[in-house]
């Protein structure tokens, strides 16, 4: 298990810095790696309980082990609401010669909303029995992975739609 959490970090990591490149000039910047790690610790802890849930260790989701999940998840969540924001801000001051960065991604707003959405729906339908000790059902982890799994890839959808290089490639 040690191994498996020392392999995700050094994956995480090696893909967040991959991102930096200096002629991609709207992924070049703090939020990107920021951006990718508060989405695996969002993310993560929905997939891990869940996982959990399946391999019938009811009593470990439910433990105080799952109720930690559902804090990292928590804070994690709302950090990535603040990064996002402060990200957004940042895009019109992102430029080369035809446009900005916010011009590539005018919905980015909606986006991060529809994300908050999806992942404030995850936790009700499935944060929400844990903190109360009882244990999801397996519908529950479905949807609510499903949910999560979907803002977080909105999120990334955007990302990539804010490719901007410093030459006149978009």
């Amino acid at each position: 298990m040690a191994a498996i959490i020392v392999a995700g970090v050094v994956f995480i990591t090696t893909i967040a810095l991959a991102y930096a490149v200096e002629t991609i000039i709207s992924w070049d910047s703090a939020y990107v790696p920021l951006g990718l790690w508060l989405n695996a610790l969002v993310g993560g802890p929905f997939l891990a309980l869940f996982s959990l849930q399946v391999a019938r260790a009811e009593s470990v989701v439910t433990s105080r082990f799952g109720r930690v999940f559902c804090l990292i998840a928590g804070i994690a969540f709302c950090v990535s609401l603040v990064v996002l924001l402060m990200q957004s801000l940042s895009l019109a001051s992102i430029s080369n010669a035809f446009l900005t960065a916010s011009e590539l991604v005018p919905f980015y707003g909606g986006a991060i909303v529809l994300y908050a959405v999806l992942v404030v729906l995850a936790a009700l339908v499935y944060l929400r029995p844990l903190l109360k000790g009882i244990p999801p059902t397996f519908p529950q982890g479905v949807i609510a992975c499903v949910l999560v799994l979907c803002g977080i890839f909105i999120l990334r959808f955007c990302f990539y739609m804010m490719h901007m290089t410093v030459g006149i490639g978009l």
